[in-house]
Parts: structure tokens; sequence; C-alpha cells
């Protein structure tokens, strides 16, 4: 076991796991914020299409899939949190305050 006095080994395990956390928690609120944006783009695309021209069976399809799109897909935690940019945001700006409130009292 490597025996340290000043710390340093201890803040530099520490940096490696916040960015390793950090970026999975960001790729995570990423790809939720595409999906969220795409599914939303589902609603326009309906409503843009020739859809007066189909078939009565078809346009009443394609009703059940508009009125599905009004609400959009979304990753959640548990129903905890919904995965978005703003809690990506949200949760650095608490992981940054809570590790200047450790820095203080030491």
């Amino acid at each position: 076991m490597i025996k340290h006095t000043d710390g340093t080994l201890t803040e530099a395990l520490f940096v490696v796991g916040f960015t390793y956390l950090s970026s999975n928690l960001f790729i995570c609120c990423y790809v939720a914020k595409q999906l969220r944006t795409e599914s939303l783009a589902v609603e326009l695309a309906m409503y843009e299409s020739a859809w007066y021209n189909m078939k009565t069976k078809e346009s009443q399809l394609l009703l059940n899939i508009l009125l599905r799109s009004k609400r959009p897909f979304e990753i959640t935690a548990r129903k905890f949190f919904i995965f978005s940019l703003d809690t990506f945001s949200l949760s650095m700006k608490t992981s940054a305050s809570y590790v200047c409130i450790d820095n203080d009292e030491k």
C-alpha cells in the first residue's frame, strides 16, 4: 500500500472519480435530451404529413400516434427526477457547492 502524507493521491483519485461519474451523467442527460427532442418532433411531422389524403383507417392510426406524441418520451430515475441537461447542470452546481463547503471546513 502506498502511504502518502499530503493528500495529493486522495485528491487525484477524487478528481478522476468525479470526472468519471459526471461524464457518465452528462452522457445520460444528453441522450435523454435528444430522445425528448425527437419525440416532440414526431407530433410536428405527423401534423405536416398529408393525413387528409389518407384512408379513414390510416388517418385514425395517425390520430392515435398524434395523441400519444403530445406527451414526450423522457428518461427518469425511478420517477425521482427526469434526466435532462437542466438536471445535469443542477447536479453539477450542487456538487460544486458541497465541495466548496467541505474545503471550507478543513
